[in-house]
C-alpha cells in the first residue's frame, strides 16, 4: 500500500474521464453489502459538529447503506480524525442510504467532482474494469485473511492503477463486508445435503449457476420477500454475510447456519482525482493516512460484527456446520468456463499461484 499512496501523492494532473462501462447497472444495496431488512432514516449529511472557524474544504463521503453498519461508524471517525488533525481545515461529510444516489451514480459524482469520497461494490467497479470481476469468482477464497492478502498484494494495487489510468478515481483500499454463508431451515451439513434444497439468491445469473450446479433449486426473489418465503416454506434457505443473518433477524426462524463463504464481500473505499486535488497541500498526507486508517477499522469492525453474529446465533439456539472448502470448488469447477467472458481467467490464476506460495 506505500506504493499506492506515494504514487498518490505524486499525481497532481487530473485524468480525463473515461467514458462508462457496461449499459446495465449490477444490483445496487442491499447486494454489495450485507443484507440488512431495515435502513436508517434518511438525512443531512452527518460530518462531525463544526470546528472553531470555517473549513478550507469540505468534502463529501457517500455510501449507500445504512448507517447501523459497520463501515458507517468507520467513516465518521474517519471524519473526526481528519478535522482533527488539520485543526478543522478538512471537513469531510458523511451521506448514508443512497443520499447522493445509488453506487453507479457516485462513481460518476466522483469523476464530475461532485461526490469526493465512495464505499463502491468491486461488481459496480468492473462495469469501469473488468479485472473487478475477480471478486465474483466463487469459492475462490478460503478465508477472510486470504482475500485481504490478494487485496493488499501487487494484485491489488494493479486493480487500482487501471482504476485510476481509466477511470481518474484514486483506489484507497479494500473493505470487508464478510463471506457470504447459507442460513436454513433443515440441516445443511454435508454438500450432499445441497440436492433440491429451495434457496433465495440474487438475481445474478452466476450465482443462479453457482447453487444449481451443487444440485440445489436456485430461487431469484427479493430479499424483503425472503422472511415471509422462509415462514411459509416458499424456500428452505437464503445466503448472507454472518452480520447480516442476526440484523434481520433470521436466526429465529433459520436454526442451521452453514459456513460455506461461497462468495467474499469486497468494496472499494475510493476518492476521485478531483478530490485529491482540492485538498490544501499541506493536509494531503493526512487525509491519505487517516483513509488508509479507515479501511483498518471497518476490516477490524466487521470482523468483530461478524465473530459477535456468530456467537448471537450460536446463543440463539442455531446449529453451526462448517462445509469442506475443496469438495465444494471441485463441485462448481464447470462455472469457470460457464462463465469465462466475464471471469478474469489469468488473474484468477494469478490469485491462485499467490495464495498457494503463502
Amino acid at each position: 500500500m506505500k506504493k499506492i499512496f506515494a504514487a498518490m501523492l505524486a499525481v497532481i494532473m487530473v485524468f480525463t474521464l473515461a467514458a462508462c462501462g457496461a449499459d446495465t447497472p449490477p444490483a445496487e444495496t442491499p447486494e454489495n453489502g450485507p443484507d440488512v431488512a431495515t435502513e436508517a432514516p434518511a438525512g443531512e449529511g452527518e460530518g462531525t459538529e463544526e470546528a472553531a472557524g470555517t473549513p478550507e474544504v469540505t468534502l463529501k463521503l457517500a455510501h449507500s447503506l445504512a448507517e447501523t453498519l459497520p463501515l458507517h461508524q468507520a467513516f465518521t471517525e474517519f471524519s473526526q480524525a481528519v478535522k482533527e488533525r488539520t485543526n478543522g481545515a478538512v471537513q469531510i461529510d458523511v451521506y448514508a442510504n443512497g443520499q447522493l444516489g445509488a453506487e453507479r451514480d457516485i462513481v460518476e459524482g466522483m469523476q464530475l467532482g461532485t461526490v469526493d469520497f465512495g464505499y463502491i461494490a468491486t461488481a459496480v467497479f468492473a462495469n469501469f474494469v473488468p479485472d473487478y470481476y475477480l471478486f465474483d469468482a466463487p469459492f475462490l477464497f478460503e478465508d477472510t485473511e486470504s482475500i485481504l492478502a490478494v487485496c493488499d498484494s501487487e494484485i491489488g494495487e494493479n486493480l487500482g492503477k487501471q482504476l485510476e489510468e481509466t477511470q481518474g478515481l484514486i483506489q484507497i483500499g479494500f473493505m470487508d463486508v464478510g463471506g457470504r454463508n447459507i442460513f436454513s431451515t433443515k440441516p445443511v451439513e454435508t454438500i450432499e445435503d445441497f440436492v433440491g434444497l429451495k434457496i433465495r439468491v440474487m438475481e445474478n445469473d452466476l450465482h443462479i449457476a453457482l447453487f444449481n450446479m451443487l444440485e440445489a433449486q436456485a430461487t431469484p426473489m427479493a430479499f424483503t420477500e425472503l422472511y415471509t418465503a422462509l415462514q411459509q416454506g416458499t424456500v428452505d434457505a437464503g445466503e448472507n454475510a454472518l452480520q447480516g443473518i442476526t440484523g434481520s433477524g433470521f436466526d429465529d426462524i433459520c436454526k442451521y447456519i452453514t459456513i460455506s463463504n461461497h462468495i467474499y464481500g469486497i468494496n472499494v473505499f475510493a476518492m476521485g482525482q478531483q478530490a485529491y486535488n482540492k485538498i490544501p497541500e499541506e493536509y494531503r498526507d493526512i487525509v491519505m493516512e487517516e483513509a488508509w486508517n479507515c479501511v483498518l477499522r471497518e476490516r477490524e469492525l466487521v470482523a468483530a460484527a461478524n465473530e459477535s453474529a456468530l456467537s448471537e446465533m450460536e446463543a440463539n439456539g442455531c446449529t453451526v456446520y462448517t462445509l469442506d472448502h475443496e469438495e465444494l470448488v471441485e463441485k462448481i469447477s464447470p462455472i469457470y468456463d460457464e462463465f469465462a467472458d466475464i471471469l478474469p481467467g489469468d488473474l484468477i490464476q494469478q490469485v491462485q499461484e499467490f495464495l498457494a506460495a503463502r
